[in-house]
């Protein structure tokens, strides 16, 4: 029907709710009229709601089940605990006495997360750091983990206090050696806000992306390579090694939420373990023949890729060492020695006497 037929609204009520909380749909009869019923529809019918005191509610959609009251005194339908999938049209279908066409109240809904900093990563966007006589240019992104749509950023200079930028990436400057300079990227939706600072003086310090550790492992034991930072944002990652004896392989590829795919690697046969909670890459037993450059990927929201690369040497536990006697003689009342320590097949070992 046209806008206005049959009782109806030009147009709905809209509502903004938070996840977990609670939104109210205020209904309005009009004056004079005498209800019989008011159904609540979403994508089909809800909850139908009669004259009473209070005024009894069925609920008729098990989605909505003990999440639905009805405020005192109204034929208003309060959901609580929103939850994203609530987001949507709902519509009131008021039957009243000595009418035969239905009155229709409307209302969009949409449910948003409230946002918290451990939402939101800034990161610098690979290869944009360029630092020419003391000063640093660097492009920053922020990205907000699970916030869905409506979601804007503003970026400003924590010491000043006022917006220099909007949008999800700024370019900014930094003179090298100004150690308290920072940064702060505030995420704002319908329902809440948060924000998220970095130092300038870190992230021109160190080239966005490119870390390498080294490693060092017993044979016959267990290793674990994890890197000490990841963008909470991240979307897939992937661990390849190139060993020492000159082999690639790579290892294993994940997307978020799903299972690692492992590769069949003859040389790792089942010793390889993907820890998820923390990205880290689990080798057991590690042998000597695994002595190489290991590389985690990790591909962010937005296309960002941060490379970590682990030089791993693998050794054996250091035996009780030999101790010889090369030579031997006294004089003045004195024994006079020349000792040698050793460890027979033992690598990079060093040695002290007391």
């Amino acid at each position: 029907p046209a806008a206005g037929a049959f009782g109806e609204e030009s147009g709905p009520t809209r509502l903004n709710g938070a996840q977990g909380e609670s939104v109210t749909f205020a209904l309005v009869v009009p004056r004079g009229s005498r209800v019989d019923s008011v159904a609540w529809n979403g994508k089909s019918i809800i909850a139908i709601v009669t004259p009473g005191e209070p005024a009894p509610l069925r609920v008729i959609h098990t989605h909505y089940r003990d999440r639905l009251r009805v405020p005192d005194g109204s034929y208003s339908l309060q959901v609580t605990d929103l939850r994203p999938e609530d987001t949507g049209t709902y519509t009131a279908q008021i039957a009243t006495q000595g009418s035969p066409d239905p009155i229709f109240r409307r209302f969009a809904l949409r449910v948003y997360k409230r946002l918290a900093e451990s939402d939101i990563t800034v990161t610098p966007v690979l290869g944009s750091v360029n630092t020419v006589n003391g000063t640093c240019s660097i492009t920053l992104n922020c990205t907000v983990q699970g916030a869905g749509e409506d979601v804007n950023c503003t970026w400003n200079q924590t010491e000043a206090g006022t917006v220099i930028s909007t949008g999800a990436s700024i370019h900014i400057s930094h003179r090298l050696g100004d150690e308290g300079a920072s940064v702060t990227c505030t995420a704002r939706n319908p329902v809440s806000s948060s924000s998220r600072s970095v130092s300038l003086q870190d992230v021109c310090a160190e080239p966005p992306g490119c870390r390498e550790m080294d490693v060092a492992a017993i044979a016959g034991e267990s290793v674990q390579l994890q890197p000490v930072t990841w963008p909470e944002s991240w979307v897939k990652i992937s661990w390849e090694v190139t060993l020492d004896s000159g082999e690639t392989y790579r290892l294993l590829t994940a997307n978020k939420g799903e299972a690692p795919h492992l590769r069949s690697v003859l040389h790792f046969a089942s010793r390889v373990t993907l820890h998820p909670e923390n990205l880290s890459l689990q080798i057991d037993p590690v042998n000597k023949s695994d002595r190489g450059l290991y590389a985690l990927e990790i591909t962010a929201a937005g296309g960002r890729v941060d490379r970590t690369t682990f030089r791993v040497s693998v050794f054996e536990r250091v035996r009780q060492p030999n101790l010889t006697v090369l030579s031997a003689h006294t004089q003045h009342g004195q024994c006079n020695l020349t000792l040698s320590c050793s460890v027979p097949g033992a690598d990079a070992v060093t040695y002290s006497w007391s």
